[in-house]
Order: structure tokens, then sequence, then C-alpha cells
């Protein structure tokens, strides 16, 4: 992680001597030395059902995009650019137009821009569907190919999970199989969002069973870590299933929370590797985050009195950062990949569900607060 400070040749002796005064370079800093650097910015108050909201970076910015509407049934995304320091660097955008919901999104920021899936209803039958918003815009007129999952069932309710992968995007959704289950599904997606193939199964014998699934790139190398929440058959209760994924073929899986129940599973990547955190309920009943390097044992992130859960991830670096809810509050802290914090958890304000988004050099969180308003808080290397 690297922030910016002032440039020249001899860093140190420069800094020294004040010579670097007024030029700028870029030096590392520890992910736990992120702390607020500017007060909390309003980015928006929509009108009627605040349904969700996530936060992408766009180069050194980041985009906020969300859904809201007039009910739960029909809603539609909308964005904003907003800067790193926190001020609106773009108007609020309407990014679809439709009847029915435009909801569960997710967000995944690449070269060609920004990659976006959601569930949508604007037909008889919900389905899954991504695109790419162009970089340095959420303008709809400038939407690409928009990629959308069979229809198989007149129940069907799928919710898909976008990553960026080597050739374009990868996205991944809980879709109907032959025998009548949920099964998870996933399509590449070329640079510009145009589907690549056809759609493939994470489990070809269908032993799956499937719901919202999330999805992270798994470092340089093309791999994609996909997860969900399984009530398999046979099984006590609900698990988390993790599953590597390279080009259009499953390499291998993994299994956790098997001695308890373990519910809303995020993908996690960073450097080098994959993991992921879930709320789990091993404790009395009390939920707590947890968190697995893929092939690896399982670790308390949290531990009550409070009630955790609602985590959102991003990489960053050697290492992640993890906002989190604990009863009706948002909180913040960078993680390593072995899953010890990198510095203290920061209070971030009441809210009913939060995102926190990386760019290289600082971080942001976004947020839903108590009277339906969305947030934003810059945090950078202090």
């Amino acid at each position: 992680m690297r922030r910016r400070l002032p440039l020249c040749p001899l860093l140190v002796a420069a800094l020294a001597s004040g010579a670097c005064k007024g030029k700028e370079v870029e030096v590392v800093c520890r992910p736990g030395a992120l702390q607020f650097s500017r007060a909390a910015s309003l980015v928006a108050e929509p009108a009627g059902v605040l349904a969700d909201v996530r936060i992408a970076a766009v180069g050194s910015d980041f985009a906020i995009v969300w859904s809201a509407g007039a009910s739960a049934a029909d809603t539609d995304l909308y964005g904003r650019l907003v800067r790193h320091d926190g001020i609106a660097s773009s108007n609020e955008v309407r990014i679809t137009q439709a009847a029915g919901l435009s909801s569960r999104l997710r967000l995944a920021p690449g070269p060609s821009g920004i990659g976006v899936s959601w569930t949508d209803g604007r037909f008889t039958q919900q389905v899954a569907m991504a695109t790419v918003l162009p970089p340095g815009s959420l303008s709809a007129s400038g939407l690409p190919a928009v990629f959308q999952s069979p229809v198989v069932a007149t129940d069907q309710a799928p919710i898909p999970g976008i990553a960026v992968s080597t050739s374009g995007w990868i996205v991944a959704w809980n879709g109907r199989g032959s025998d009548g289950n949920d099964h998870l599904f996933a399509q590449v997606l070329t640079s510009s969002g145009a589907a690549a193939g056809s759609p493939f199964p994470l489990a070809a014998a269908q032993e799956d069973r499937a719901t919202r699934p999330t999805v992270a790139a798994a470092g340089s190398g093309g791999l994609v870590v996909i997860v969900d929440e399984e009530m398999r058959v046979g099984a006590a209760d609900a698990d988390v299933w993790a599953t590597l994924v390279a080009g259009t073929g499953a390499l291998a899986s993994a299994r956790y929370g098997a001695s308890s129940e373990a519910t809303s599973p995020e993908a996690v990547a960073f450097e080098g590797g994959a993991g992921v955190v879930w709320t789990d309920l091993r404790d009395g009943g009390r939920a707590d985050l947890w968190y697995a390097q893929f092939g690896g044992g399982e670790i308390r992130l949290t531990q009550g009195p409070e009630a955790h859960g609602g985590a959102s991830v991003v990489s960053a670096g050697a290492g992640f950062l993890l906002s989190w809810l604990a009863d009706g509050e948002l909180r913040f802290r960078a993680m390593k990949a072995d899953g010890r914090p990198d510095g203290g958890p920061i209070a971030v304000g009441e809210a009913s569900r939060g995102d926190v988004g990386w760019n290289g050099f600082s971080a942001g969180v976004v947020w839903i607060d108590p009277d339906s308003r969305i947030w934003f808080r810059p945090l950078a290397c202090q």
C-alpha cells in the first residue's frame, strides 16, 4: 500500500533537508496506518426504497452505485463518481431504467471499466445481468454488451457476483439445474462485457445446492475464487463452499464452517492467494465473523458481545480490507492474508449496510444510515 509524499531522487536525505517540498513520490505505507482523513460526505438521499450500495475504485477515485426505487419490487441502479478525498466529481446518474427490480448488485473494477452484476426483474422471470461501465463514466448511454443468464424456471431468482479476470470478467450466479435445484454457474465475459462462450457449471455432477455467490480474482494468474452458502444433501446445517476456477474449469473446492451454521460468505483475494470471510453461529448462536485462507484452517475474526455480520471485503496488496456490522454500527479494519489484524478496528457510524473500496493508495467506506442516506468517508495513511 502506498501514499503520496513529496518527490525527490534522494528521498531520505532530501526529506531531512526539506528539498522535497512541493513535489510528489509514492512510499510504502502499512495497511494498519489507514485512518480517516476527512469528515463523511453525503452522496445521495434516494426517495422511496434504498436496497443496496457498493463502491469500487476508478483510477485514484471511486464509483458508488446503489439500488433505489418506489418499492422493493421496482428499483433501478444509480451511481456517482467521488474523488478519493470525498468530493463528488459527477452528478447522480441513472444507470438502469426498466420495470421491475434491479438490485443485489456487485462491482468489480478492471482495466476497461467497472464490471457490474445485479438481479434484474424486467422480464417475466428474474435473471442475472452483468455489464461493464466505461472508465470515468457511469452513463448508461455508454454501456456496451449486457450479459443475461438463461431462463430455466418461472420461479428462478439468480443473484450474481462478478470479478475481473485475465481476459475481462467472470460472473457467477445460482442458476436452476435440470434436477430442479439451484447450482453454481459461471460465464466468462470479454473486456467489453460480451459473453465469451457459454455458461458452465462449477459442479458437473450437480452435487451442490447453490445460493448467492460472491467472486474475487485470486492474484494475477487468472485464478478466481467463487464462494457461496450451501446446505448440501445430508448436511446438518448450512456450510460455506469455496471453489477455485481457472478459465472455464473448477480446480478445487473447500468446505468451511462444517461444525456450525455458516452464512453470508464473502470471497477474499490478495497477492498470491484467496480465502473467505463468513458469519458463523457456532458460539451459542451468537453471530461472529470467521476467516480461512483457501485450503487453510478457520480463524475467528470477531468475538461478541455484539452480533457481527454484513461483511464486505476488498483486496489490498498482500492483505485485504474488511468492513462489517456490529449491532448496527459499521466498522473497518485492515487485515493480513493469514487473518491477523493489521491495526485496530475503526468505528464508522450507524448503518444498515456498508462496503469498502481500495484504489491502490487509499481506501473509502460507503454506507446507508438509519435515515436511508448514503455516505462516503475516505481513509488515508497517516
